[in-house]
């Protein structure tokens, strides 16, 4: 979704909302998930992206806003690289998967 500043006095801005979402078989993967990303809730003055992360039923939604799409992009691939970690990394010990 795209939209314009309410005051027409303003220099254009468009901010970009993107939501993606991971399908977890394993409702203990969700909240583990979940916690390991709790410290990105915040947004990121630094690269001006809100990132909300939530669950509904079997899948973990990553929900992004911001005006830089290459930075979105970034983030998406940062925090899909980490649920990607947390997978193998749990695979791994044999607890969950």
């Amino acid at each position: 979704m795209l939209r314009y500043p309410s005051s027409p006095n303003l220099k254009k801005e468009f901010i970009t909302k993107i939501e993606v979402s991971v399908e977890i078989h394993q409702s203990d993967l969700i909240r583990v998930i979940s916690n390991a990303l709790r410290p990105d809730f915040r947004k990121d003055y630094r690269l001006h992206i809100n990132l909300k992360v939530s669950h509904k039923e079997k899948k973990i939604i990553l929900s992004l806003k911001g005006k830089e799409v290459s930075q979105i992009r970034a983030s998406i691939n940062s925090n899909l690289r980490l649920i990607g970690l947390i997978l193998r990394t749990l695979s791994e010990d044999n607890k969950f998967v």
